[in-house]
């Protein structure tokens, strides 16, 4: 049985409580605007400044270290660029020898961040940020830096390995600008030569040239800043330091992952003759053969043979002598000087050269010639091993007796000729 009249009731009911809300709706937005409006509503900064590291990367010498670069996001402006302080030319004529003098020139430029993270990702290159904890006024500080930089008067400087590169670069204008940042001791508290090694610890021959090339002030520690040289360092200091100027406030907000690096990809690296043919075994098997040689040779009291395989190993010697000593002398390269690998490999070797095939290459002066730098070697050996002044690798060691014993055999031999004479008689 239905009852037409409660549906209309029920209709009647219901459009007044619904013209009832429609009439109190107004007064309930105005409430809550005036409430909001008692709020005070968090300020969005201008600017919002980041560090990026770049992981290493084995795809050339130079991205084994990592890259350091500065982003800044302008949210007035709509702007997201990067600071990059490692920029080169590798094609300037000039490039290789200012290099090897010490004296390249490198220069910071400002790109957007789609290209940097196109460029990065595109070689598989892991990077992450950490946003700096900065007061409006202090970002508008660093931004005007970062831009004076960038001008053509002032973007280009002269690059050095370690207290001037990309990576310390970025963080002694930040210091300039905001006064001092507290160091906190590194976990790897090693010194430049092993955070180097650490770098290039795939490298063997990389390594090996380094070594040579560095001296003994590559065995001290960081200790400043500027020593800061790698990006991990930079990434290190920042996580743990405090603007010591700005009331002791941490260096970061917040760190973020933005490219991971694809494994599969990074694991695709050919391997190459260098990664069997290590330093350490090449010298090794030189050592060996050459002990052979010369058994072979006294016994047939032939030398031909060995003189002309230390004449080639004494001309590559004075060959990487001479960079070598130019590197230490005449470089404006960190840490070249004093390298004490400098009495193993000099250009003296050539004047040993001239001298096994002369036809008096027993006398007196030759003599004297070869006991001095085999006395040259043996001082390198000794003061390296028991004074600890330089830290010399496997290889150079290697490489030091290989040389001694071009020079010292024959007054070894000598000299067992005359014991055995002696005993006999």
């Amino acid at each position: 049985m239905q009852y037409p009249g409660v549906d209309a009731r029920w209709r009647v009911w219901l459009l007044a409580v619904f013209f009832l809300l429609l009439l109190s709706f107004p007064s309930l937005v105005k409430a809550q605007t005036e409430e909001t409006m008692g709020e005070e509503l968090p300020a969005i900064p201008r600017y919002e400044i980041s560090v990026i590291t770049v992981s290493p990367s084995p795809e050339a010498p130079y991205t084994l270290y990592g890259h350091t670069a500065v982003r800044v996001i302008d949210h007035i402006a709509g702007t997201d660029a990067v600071y990059n302080y490692g920029v080169f030319d590798f094609n300037d004529p000039n490039f290789t020898l200012n290099f090897i003098q010490g004296k390249p020139e490198y220069w910071v430029d400002k790109r957007s961040y789609g290209d940097f993270f196109y460029e990065y990702t595109y070689f598989n290159r892991g990077f992450g940020q950490q946003i700096l904890n900065l007061t409006d006024a202090e970002a508008e500080l660093i931004v005007a830096a970062l831009e004076e930089n960038i001008l053509p008067e002032n973007c280009r400087y002269l690059y050095n390995f370690i207290f001037d590169n990309c990576a310390n670069r970025p963080m002694m204008l930040f210091e300039s600008v905001l006064g001092k940042i507290e160091l906190v001791p590194l976990k790897n508290n090693g010194t430049f030569r092993e955070w180097i090694e650490e770098c290039t610890k795939n490298n063997p021959w990389q390594i090996f040239g380094i070594n040579l090339a560095l001296g003994a002030g590559t065995d001290s520690y960081p200790d400043t800043l500027a020593d800061r040289f790698l990006p991990v360092m930079v990434e290190e200091t920042l996580r743990n330091g405090r603007w010591m100027d700005r009331g002791e406030k941490p260096l970061i907000v917040r760190e973020e992952v933005l490219f991971t690096p694809d494994p599969l990809f990074q694991n695709a690296t050919p391997k190459t003759w260098t990664d069997i043919v290590t330093p350490t075994a090449l010298f090794s098997l030189l050592l060996l053969l050459h002990l052979v040689i010369l058994v072979v040779s006294y016994r047939k009291n032939s030398f031909t043979v060995v003189k002309s395989v230390e004449t080639l190993l004494l001309i590559v010697a004075g060959i990487a002598g001479c960079v070598i000593w130019y590197i230490s002398l005449l470089s404006n390269h960190p840490f070249t000087f004093p390298n004490y690998n400098m009495l193993l490999l000099h250009p003296f070797h050539f004047i040993t050269v001239w001298m096994i095939w002369k036809k008096d290459n027993g006398s007196q002066l030759v003599r004297r010639w070869t006991i001095l730098l085999a006395g040259l070697i043996l001082l390198c050996i000794l003061i390296t091993l028991l004074l600890r002044v330089q830290s010399l690798s496997v290889p150079i060691y290697l490489l030091a007796f290989l040389l001694l014993l071009c020079y010292s055999h024959r007054e070894l031999a000598q000299n067992m000729r005359r014991l055995y004479k002696k005993a006999k008689a």
